[in-house]
This record gives C-alpha cells, structure tokens and sequence, in this order.
C-alpha cells in the first residue's frame, strides 16, 4: 500500500496538480483523495483507470505492481515498420527463456555499439 500511495503522491507532484484538481478529475472531495494518498482510504479501481489514463501510465504501475511507468501509448509507438513496441514486446515474452536472454544480449550489444560510434 506505501508504494501505491506514493505513486499517487509522485505523479500527482510530477505533473503540477494540486489534489483539488485531482479530486475533480475523479469526481470526489479534497478531503477524500487526501486519504487516498495518505492510504487511510483505498483508491476504487475505476480511479485508478481513470488516474491512469490521466497520467498515461498504466494502473499497474499506479497498483506497485510494475516499475515501468510508460504507459500504452508507448505500447502504441511504431518500432519499425508496422510493428508496435507492445507487440514486439509480447512476442519477446512468448519466446524461450533462452532465446528472451539471447534479445536482451544482441540490443545491449548494438546499444554499446552505438555507443562507441559516438565517441
């Protein structure tokens, strides 16, 4: 729970709201999304969407229960192509676990390529 009410803290701070603002968006009081924050009470799951899309993270990165932020319009973002970051994603997932250490090896390769161009 502290790690919710953190993120709901950070990204309300991060973003320049006031939770007035916050409370509005969600449709309650000061006083209650105060204790939303604070956990004295628990956010309702549809809030939680909706802060989600507010902030375009995904509810479970507002949950704790991820630690990527980016949200699904990341997921959304051409990689190459017509292949979308989230459905490269999923397809990286379906692999083996060899073959998922084997992807994560070759882009760390190329990025340190890259890298050395640079220089």
């Amino acid at each position: 729970m502290k790690l919710q009410t953190q993120r709901l803290h950070g990204m309300r701070e991060d973003h320049d709201h006031t939770q007035i603002e916050i409370a509005t968006l969600l449709g309650t009081s000061q006083q209650y999304y105060s204790k939303y924050e604070t956990g004295k009470y628990e956010l309702p799951s549809h809030m939680y969407a909706i802060l989600a899309d507010h902030y375009d993270v995904s509810v479970d990165y507002l949950m704790g229960r991820i630690d990527a932020h980016e949200g699904v319009t990341v997921l959304r973002k051409t990689l190459v192509d017509d292949k979308t970051i989230g459905a490269f994603a999923s397809e990286v997932c379906s692999l083996s676990k060899n073959a998922r250490r084997a992807v994560v090896e070759y882009v760390e390769l190329q990025l340190l390529k890259e890298r050395k161009a640079k220089k």
